[in-house]
């Protein structure tokens, strides 16, 4: 965690906050909020310069809240800037790509397998999936990588029931893999 409006050079009334999971150990599909708390009486823009170059976009629930003023709370990517109307709390996401997504995925195949849940073969069969699904990525080719991410999602669904996998195992990675999904379709 973060604060960024800070020192003597401070904006009174307004606080700014940052979470980052660099890891993707909690989170697999945001990797940093930054959330912004105006007391102030009027909007406020506030620039964070080491956030330039990235994207963030106002929550979902936020985005399509029925409080008008929230939604005209903005980031502006080249400069790192937040606008944030007067009296209001904003909270922005910048989502993880989804290649890393992927590699947060492959990661957990190789511990379920270096653990003994998944054999070699299976293990290998999910990997291979979800590379390719990467590899598709790469090429531009959502349509095959989505092919391939719902392959992996049958596949792992299957598991349970032949006694591979635990429900709530089959249930996490199928669930990453959905988040991937969504990401690269939505």
């Amino acid at each position: 965690m973060a604060f960024h409006n800070t020192g003597s050079a401070q904006v009174p009334g307004l606080i700014v906050m940052q979470i980052t999971d660099d890891e993707g150990a909690p989170e697999r599909v945001v990797e940093r909020i930054v959330t912004l708390f105006n007391a102030r009486d009027e909007a406020v823009s506030f620039a964070v310069p080491a956030l330039a170059g990235l994207e963030f976009a106002l929550h979902p629930e936020q985005a399509d809240s029925a409080d008008p003023v929230v939604r005209t709370s903005s980031y502006e990517a080249a400069t790192g800037g937040f606008d944030v109307p007067a009296r209001t709390a904003a909270v922005f996401l910048q989502k993880r790509a989804v290649a890393e997504q992927l590699d947060l995925l492959i990661g957990d195949l190789e511990a379920l397998h270096a653990a003994g849940v998944l054999n070699g073969g299976q293990a290998n069969a999910l990997r291979v999936k979800s590379q390719n699904a990467q590899a598709s990525l790469a090429l531009g080719q959502t349509g095959a990588a989505a092919n391939q991410l719902q392959a992996f999602r049958n596949q792992v669904r299957a598991f349970p029931q032949g006694g591979v996998l635990t429900a709530e195992q089959a249930a996490l990675l199928d669930g990453f893999a959905a988040d991937a999904l969504a990401c690269m379709t939505g």
